[in-house]
């Protein structure tokens, strides 16, 4: 458990936006750790500090997605539009010797 704690913590550090506040976070889970002192309220500190993380990944996810989103569609409404030809030339060769490809 506690090389678990310790291993979240250096991830959480890696992620981290606010620095400061941060080591100070990591710095008493891991002292709280090394003391074994209320392992369990640890966790919720890592689990709630975890949550904002991602929290700040899925806003930046966001602004990604909104910048990148003409391409994103460009390319599904060409690949529809391929559909739609193939299926119609496949109805104008339904009956011929060549068939549908």
């Amino acid at each position: 458990m506690k090389k678990i704690l310790i291993i979240l913590s250096l991830v959480f550090t890696l992620f981290s936006v606010n620095a400061k506040a941060n080591d100070q976070t990591i710095g008493h889970i891991i002292t709280q750790v090394i003391l074994e002192d209320n392992v369990e309220g640890m966790v919720e500190v890592m689990e709630n500090e975890l949550q904002a993380v991602a929290h700040i990944f899925a806003i930046e996810m966001i602004s990604v997605l909104e910048a990148n989103l003409p391409r994103i569609l460009e390319g599904i409404a060409a690949e529809m539009r391929l559909e739609a030809d193939r299926k119609y030339k496949c109805e104008l060769l339904k009956g011929s010797p060549n068939g549908c490809i």
